[in-house]
């Protein structure tokens, strides 16, 4: 159970530090979503390409 400390000790010390430089935190949440936002794209073309690659063929007979 130390990965629920664990966080809970990241929790806290981001609450500390969005005190003390709370521009900092703002920045570091700002580069998260857009890495959130790009994971999720890079995911769902990878979900598509492995549409395309299963169903390839059906897709060329139908076109």
């Amino acid at each position: 159970m130390s990965t629920g400390l664990d966080k809970e000790l990241i929790r806290q010390s981001l609450k500390e530090l969005a005190n003390e430089d709370p521009a900092f935190v703002a920045a570091l949440l700002a580069e998260v979503e857009e890495e959130l936002k790009q994971h999720k794209k890079q995911r769902l073309e990878d979900i598509i390409r492995e549409d395309f690659d299963e169903y390839g063929d059906v897709f060329r007979a139908l076109a």
